[in-house]
């Protein structure tokens, strides 16, 4: 049985487009209304207890339904959107610097080059 914690249902609803920043409507400012809907489907959601800190398949359908009421929005809409989400990365990108990639500019015992 998989478990989805916290920190990946924040990352799902980002990279669904569920997010919305305008208006502190639902978002992780407070009132903290992302963290919210996870924690009530969590102790409150099919087979939830009190202190439960992730969330079952059931219980993360049930999110969903939190998530459409956060945004009234239709739930089978909010379904489709959340299975169409691909992750994003936020990765810089590299750029080269004459302090590493120039060799000439190496000292010291940096300076031997090895085979």
């Amino acid at each position: 049985m998989s478990c989805f914690a916290s920190k990946d249902f924040v990352k799902l609803v980002k990279d669904a487009g569920f997010w919305r920043d305008k208006g502190n409507q639902f978002n992780t400012k407070p009132p903290n209304r992302v963290d919210f809907v996870y924690t009530y489907a969590a102790t409150n959601g099919p087979g939830g207890k009190k202190g439960n800190k992730l969330l079952s398949f059931e219980q993360f359908e049930f999110a969903l339904e939190g998530v459409a009421k956060e945004l009234g929005e239709e739930l089978g809409g909010i379904k489709e959107q959340a299975a169409g989400a691909r992750p994003k990365a936020n990765a810089t990108s590299m750029v080269a610097t004459r302090f590493h990639d120039d060799k000439s500019a190496y000292t010291g015992a940096h300076k031997l080059v090895r085979p």
